[in-house]
């Protein structure tokens, strides 16, 4: 789980591409609202993760 810098939870998930370990790995972005995902899913590459991270300001949350 990882909170924006508006205050949003987005739940983080890697999935390996083609299912195998050799291949890298992509990163599936919810918007969680009230602990339930909000739409469909953002499928992001590493390097679209770390622009979309470092744009929306997320930081790792304990929940």
């Amino acid at each position: 789980m990882q909170a924006d810098a508006q205050g949003h939870v987005w739940l983080c998930e890697a999935v390996m591409r083609n299912d195998e370990v050799t291949d890298y790995y992509l990163v599936r972005l919810s918007r969680l609202d009230g602990g339930e995902p909000v739409g469909q899913p953002v499928v992001l590459s590493p390097n679209e993760y770390v622009a979309f991270s470092q744009t929306r300001g997320l930081q790792p949350v304990l929940l």
